[in-house]
């Protein structure tokens, strides 16, 4: 009885995953969507559209930076060396403008739980 009832958990593990995967690829291809839209805004842009061929080069770049700081997002012991990363990048992007008001990793993601060195537990 045992082993089934860790497959059954086992399953509903993957299963969880799949939904939680699907919801990701999904996020990500809509962010995709409206970035394209926005860039070919004049509203938004100015006289200073983007083409095809501009676009496509910022959706490419997204998708680099997408791969690289997904990190950031997992349980691991590099997570909050990505956060920081990401973090100190966006201060940069965003200038001397904006640093008063930044809201920092965890603060933009509530849901991603911060590593406890002390203990090595995630909270």
């Amino acid at each position: 009885m045992t082993m089934a009832k860790n497959d059954f958990l086992a399953r509903q593990r993957q299963r969880e995953q799949d939904v939680f995967d699907a919801g990701m690829r999904i996020g990500r291809q809509q962010m995709c969507d409206y970035i394209t839209l926005a860039l070919r805004d004049p509203a938004v842009m100015g006289k200073d559209t983007f083409g095809a061929k501009r676009i496509v080069a910022v959706l490419q770049e997204v998708k680099r930076l997408m791969d690289e700081f997904h990190p950031a997002f997992e349980r691991n012991d590099e997570a909050d060396v990505y956060q920081d990363r990401l973090d100190r990048l966006l201060r940069e992007a965003y200038g001397d403008e904006i640093q008063e008001g930044f809201y920092g990793f965890h603060d933009r993601y509530e849901c991603v739980k911060k590593q406890d060195y002390l203990t090595g537990k995630w909270k």
